[in-house]
């Protein structure tokens, strides 16, 4: 979890008071910044008690861009310690260990019954999703994912047959199609706090 730095919060509260914020509404934290994408979200308790994340725009608040190079080199991978890896860069978060080695549709009957960190909106990732966790500068595995196996994936993408999905192998990073029939590990996603969202108590 990141904390706006103390030379930032000036800057932020006046921006948070320029969208209708109220200086009785306080300020919590600052979590998943993604400075590089421009992406900052703040947690503010309302004054009738409720939370809800504000999205903004970093450039429209003026901020230094030295953070954004000292945040680019930290960990994007943040274990949860709930069987859950937030992404920090996507804002996904991921089941820290693989669902076991089946096909395809086992895969995604299982996805839509998994209950992990009191969440149960779990699915298998997209193609895109899963090729964002590849680093291609590494091999077996082809990724900075914490303890990833450099085994197939599968993604919930259908392939050109009908026949067909998605899967991603993180030994090399090679993206190909498989019969659904195949037996590969798969890794579940789900969208974390989105925004605006209401944050429960």
């Amino acid at each position: 979890m990141l904390y706006v730095a103390i030379t930032c919060v000036g800057v932020v509260v006046g921006f948070l008071l320029g969208v209708g914020l109220s200086r009785r509404d306080r300020f919590i934290k600052c979590e998943k910044n993604d400075f590089s994408a421009g992406v900052l979200q703040i947690l503010v308790q309302r004054k009738n008690g409720s939370r809800r994340w504000i999205v903004i725009d970093v450039e429209k608040t003026g901020m230094s861009t030295e953070y954004s190079e000292r945040r680019s080199q930290m960990n994007r991978f943040v274990d949860l310690k709930n069987g859950i890896i937030r992404d920090t860069k996507t804002g996904l978060e991921w089941q820290a260990e693989p669902l076991r080695f089946a096909p395809w549709q086992e895969q995604m009957e299982a996805a839509a019954r998994l209950n992990l960190g009191g969440h149960t909106d779990w699915r298998l990732p997209t193609i895109e999703e899963l090729v964002m966790l590849i680093d291609y500068s590494k091999c077996n595995p082809a990724s900075e994912f914490p303890r990833m196996w450099p085994c197939y994936c599968w993604a919930s993408s259908r392939a050109a047959s009908a026949s067909g999905a998605w899967y991603v192998d993180f030994y090399n990073g090679r993206v190909s199609d498989d019969d659904k029939d195949g037996y590969h590990y798969t890794r579940c996603v789900r969208s974390a706090a989105l925004r605006g969202e209401e944050v429960p108590e």
